[in-house]
């Protein structure tokens, strides 16, 4: 239920929940996973790293935990601690592009070039319409002097974009029906 609490934005019935599911069962698998979510949610870092920690120590070979600590670091301004999170979850679980996406951002303000392109490029590879991989994936190359393959990259990335936000907004406006009625003039 505080995961189903969770998932609809009803964060202090996810809280009583999950504080109920944890409190019965404290090794009960994704309770400390989840209400590291919803303290990550409140903003209270503190208590959403030690739930992530919690979880850890239950279940250390589960990404996921890493993940969202890699995450919170970075919000916390503690980017070798998230490097060392985000690394941790891309070695279980090599296929996490939001981890390599972490990666790469602290990479690139960190001015090591080299290695955000390594993981733009898993990203990539992991799912090659990624425009927003892409995007970063250009202005990586221009930094490295690599202005040809920068430029298109970065072409790339916006042709991307442009037709993601396209598609959403056709989704979001939806097909309207004719109304051939309202168009025709009274006999």
């Amino acid at each position: 239920m505080g995961k189903a609490h969770l998932n609809r934005g009803e964060d202090n019935d996810a809280f009583k929940e999950l504080e109920t599911a944890a409190g019965m069962d404290s090794k009960l698998p994704f309770v400390h996973f989840n209400l590291g979510l919803a303290y990550l949610r409140k903003q209270d870092y503190d208590r959403a790293r030690e739930e992530f920690h919690k979880e850890i120590a239950l279940e250390p070979d589960i990404p996921y935990s890493y993940e969202q600590l890699g995450g919170l670091e970075v919000t916390a301004g503690n980017e070798d601690e998230a490097k060392k999170n985000y690394r941790e979850a891309v070695t279980i679980d090599p296929r996490l592009i939001k981890s390599y996406m972490g990666l790469a951002k602290i990479e690139q303000h960190e001015q090591h070039y080299a290695a955000a392109l390594e993981d733009l490029d898993r990203v990539v590879a992991l799912d090659n319409g990624n425009g927003a991989a892409r995007y970063l994936r250009g202005q990586v190359l221009l930094r490295m002097g690599r202005d040809k393959e920068g430029r298109d990259e970065l072409a790339t990335a916006t042709k991307m974009l442009n037709e993601q936000r396209a598609a959403r907004h056709k989704e979001l406006e939806g097909e309207t029906v004719p109304s051939p009625e309202v168009a025709e003039e009274p006999h």
